[in-house]
């Protein structure tokens, strides 16, 4: 187990002023099975939120508007988790029913590429649904090398596996396709990591009524290092910030996250 402290910034900027900003974010980790969220503290553009809800998935949700013109939008997300409770997190039926993460969707569609890996690999011979995901992680680990620039938040696990480059989200979402080829269960997740200034995507796949952990970016199971903050089927639905506004305006975001070990 381990205790860590954890700071999110998002910032984004506007070239021009704008006007009645809804937003809703998905930025704050959630106590469950893994780990143990204390003295959770978020503020949009200096001041405190209080209140939240919850999505179908699970994932915290902080909704608002901000009605003054204003050229910059900052959403300040900390607080303390104690990681590393168990490897793994319950299925929660109620909540999201396993067969919508069966379905494959336009992030994780499989097409040539990806169907002649499943084909060429050992899947079939491969037992148990936790030993086939297992495999199916670190096949995924060294099908493309990580390379930031070549994609970005539109591209789909098929063109990442093409390309042969990407990052974590592509990783994630090449293991999702691949895991529901094979009839797995299994999620996106978006999160942090110890040791990293970004926010960080992995998979969690259904076995044994459990969820489990896979990175296959860093090619580690998932463990004490990890802070999760959201799941779903593919990236979108783990969309950390959406919003719309009145004005004509450019804008940059920028994300910042510190994830630092606190000795006790």
């Amino acid at each position: 187990m381990k205790n860590l402290h954890f700071a999110y910034l998002m910032t984004i900027g506007f070239d021009a002023p704008v006007t009645k900003h809804s937003y809703s974010l998905k930025c704050c980790p959630l106590t469950n099975e893994r780990q143990k969220v204390e003295n959770l503290t978020v503020t949009v553009n200096g001041k405190e939120v209080r209140t939240t809800d919850t999505d179908v998935y699970g994932n915290i949700l902080i909704s608002g508007a901000i009605p003054e013109a204003h050229t910059s939008f900052e959403v300040i997300a900390s607080g303390e988790v104690q990681t590393g409770l168990d490897i793994c997190e319950s299925y929660d039926s109620e909540i999201a029913r396993s067969y919508i993460y069966k379905h494959f969707t336009a992030m994780t569609f499989p097409g040539e590429k990806l169907t002649d890996v499943f084909k060429k690999s050992d899947i079939k011979i491969i037992e148990t649904p936790y030993d086939r995901a297992l495999y199916l992680f670190r096949l995924t680990s060294g099908l493309i090398k990580y390379q930031k620039g070549v994609t970005d938040i539109s591209t789909t696990a098929e063109q990442a596996l093409s390309g042969g480059h990407g990052v974590c989200q592509d990783y994630a979402h090449i293991m999702l396709a691949l895991c529901r080829m094979a009839g797995l269960p299994c999620r996106y997740v978006v999160g942090m990591m110890l040791g990293e200034g970004e926010s960080h995507a992995w998979t969690e796949v259904l076995c044994r009524g459990v969820w489990y952990g896979f990175d296959p970016t860093n090619n580690k199971l998932v463990d004490d290092n990890y802070i999760k903050i959201s799941c779903g089927r593919d990236y979108h639905d783990c969309t950390v910030n959406k919003g719309v506004f009145y004005g004509f305006a450019n804008q940059h975001q920028s994300i910042n996250v510190s994830v630092i070990e606190r000795n006790e």
